[in-house]
């Protein structure tokens, strides 16, 4: 085999890995994780602006909470803390209703005073896992939080 054949069968090779790599990097449930991991980046970095875009318009949960104020009490919480890490143990992650349910156990960690310590020993103790719904908006490709549930929580 000539030197060009063999640089045509390895640029093939090369283009049908990067082909499969960019299949599985559009996949669904790999978007909804990096959407995940970009939320509590933001969280972290307490940038309640780009917190507020992982939200969806019409957010709603079980607590009678709305996009506004999900933003006002997570803003309210985390600001208290000094240092925060947020650990989000994935359990599952399910196809629903258009959108996709992100199961998974999470802790915050940090050096927190007043209602964040508070927030801090509640998200604790909690034993079940929160179950946050992604979906993408109709024309979007940006995956939002439609609702949280956690059975266990109380406000």
């Amino acid at each position: 085999m000539k030197l060009y054949q063999k640089f045509g069968v390895w640029i093939g090779l090369l283009l049908v890995i990067a082909g499969l790599a960019l299949w599985w990097w559009q996949q669904p449930e790999q978007q909804v994780r990096r959407a995940q991991k970009q939320l509590i980046k933001t969280l972290e970095s307490r940038d309640f602006a780009a917190f507020e875009r992982f939200l969806a318009e019409d957010y709603s949960d079980r607590w009678g909470q709305n996009k506004a104020i999900v933003k006002t009490h997570m803003a309210d919480v985390l600001r208290q803390f000094i240092f925060l890490t947020i650990v989000a143990e994935e359990k599952s992650l399910e196809p629903s209703g258009g959108g996709w349910v992100l199961s998974a156990r999470i802790q915050l960690q940090g050096t927190s005073a007043g209602l964040a310590a508070y927030a801090q020993s509640q998200v604790s103790r909690l034993q079940k896992p929160f179950e946050i719904t992604w979906r993408k908006n109709a024309g979007s490709t940006k995956w939002v939080i439609a609702k949280v549930e956690q059975p266990e929580l109380e406000f």
